[in-house]
C-alpha cells in the first residue's frame, strides 16, 4: 500500500482523538464527525448534577470560551454542553464545531472541567500517564497539527475514541 494523501488525513484524525485521550485522562470518549463538522467531547460523574448546578456550569464555561473566543478572534458556529444521566452518573457533552476549533481552547475546556467537577470525574484508573513537560509541549502540538489538518481536507467520516481497560480504542463509525 502506497503513500496517499487521504490516508495522511485519516491518520491525523486517528491521531487527534488518541492524542486528545491521552492528554486529558478525564475525557472519556472524542468523537469526530466531519460531515457535521463536529468534535464531541464526554465526561462522566461520579453523582447526578442537579439542573441549578448544571445551568451555573454552562454559564460559568460560555463565559469563559467567549472570552477566548474574543481575544482570539473568532466565532463558533455550534457550541454546546448538554448533559444526560445514566443510573448514578451524569454524563456531560461539549460538542464544538471543528472548523474554529483551537487547541487552546481544548485546553481550557479541560481546565474549566477540573475546576468545577475534579473529584466527581470518573477519570481513566491508570495514574501512570504522568508525563513531563516536554510530552505534554508535544501533545500540544500534535492536537494542534491535526486540528488545522481537518479543518483543510474535509472527509465524510465519524470516528469515536473511547477508554476500555487502560487503552485507548478507535473505531471507524
Amino acid at each position: 500500500m502506497g503513500y496517499s494523501y487521504e490516508n495522511e488525513v485519516i491518520l491525523d484524525s486517528t491521531n487527534l482523538l488518541i492524542t486528545i485521550l491521552v492528554r486529558y485522562p478525564a475525557i472519556g470518549t472524542v468523537q469526530l464527525d466531519q460531515k457535521h463538522d463536529q468534535l464531541k467531547f464526554t465526561f462522566m460523574l461520579k453523582s447526578l448534577l442537579e439542573e441549578d448546578a448544571f445551568s451555573q456550569f454552562v454559564c460559568f464555561m460560555q463565559r469563559y470560551l467567549d472570552g477566548l473566543n474574543y481575544i482570539e478572534n473568532k466565532t463558533p458556529s455550534e457550541l454546546k454542553i448538554q448533559k444526560s444521566h445514566f443510573g448514578d452518573i451524569t454524563i456531560i457533552e461539549v460538542i464544538r464545531d471543528v472548523d474554529t476549533l483551537t487547541q487552546n481552547e481544548i485546553a481550557l475546556i479541560m481546565e474549566l472541567i477540573y475546576q468545577k467537577f475534579q473529584k466527581q470525574l470518573i477519570t481513566d484508573s491508570d495514574q501512570s500517564n504522568v508525563f513531563i513537560e516536554e510530552e505534554l509541549i508535544f501533545q500540544d502540538e500534535v492536537i494542534k497539527h491535526s486540528l488545522e489538518t481537518i479543518k483543510k481536507h474535509k472527509e465524510e467520516k465519524k470516528i469515536i475514541a473511547f477508554r476500555e481497560n487502560g487503552r485507548v480504542l478507535v473505531f471507524d463509525r
